[in-house]
């Protein structure tokens, strides 16, 4: 079991424990078969293996890539706070670039571009094997104490 590390913000500490198996995933994370590949301070790379459970007729539908999309920006928000910090995403903008077929390993990162004491800004980019730009978002998330 990992220690409690004070130079570490509490919700960093949080997605570490969960990517090292330590501590389990959000239920819906579980549904979407979300992998963190990378965590830090400020930021969060997650896996996401389409399949046919996710289809919309012959691609990805889009509103599972944005729930992808959302993990990454509220979590990335996350690992910048302290315990007993709660986030909840007010506004969430996506971009489609191109189709996301149903096969195929995909990696969504998720940046704060700006936080403030009540809110913070950040975005999104998912990506294919080949690193080509597949979805663009960004949000507006609420922090408040829970």
């Amino acid at each position: 079991m990992s220690t409690i590390d004070t130079d570490k913000p509490a919700g960093l500490q949080l997605m570490e424990l969960i990517r090292d198996g330590e501590l389990p995933p959000p239920a819906a994370a579980l549904l979407l078969g979300l992998e963190i590949d990378d965590v830090s301070e400020g930021s969060i790379t997650f896996a996401f293996t389409s399949d046919e459970r996710f289809s919309n007729g012959k691609t990805t539908h889009g509103g599972i890539l944005a729930a992808v999309a959302d993990f990454a920006l509220s979590t990335a928000v996350l690992t910048s706070l302290d315990a007993g910090v709660d986030v909840v995403t007010t506004n969430l903008v996506v971009t489609y670039l191109r189709p996301v077929p149903l096969t195929g390993r995909f990696q969504c990162g998720g940046r704060v571009v700006h936080r403030g004491r009540a809110l913070a800004h950040a975005e999104a980019l998912m990506t294919d094997h080949a690193n080509r730009a597949v979805m663009r978002a960004a949000a507006t998330c609420h922090v408040s104490r829970a």
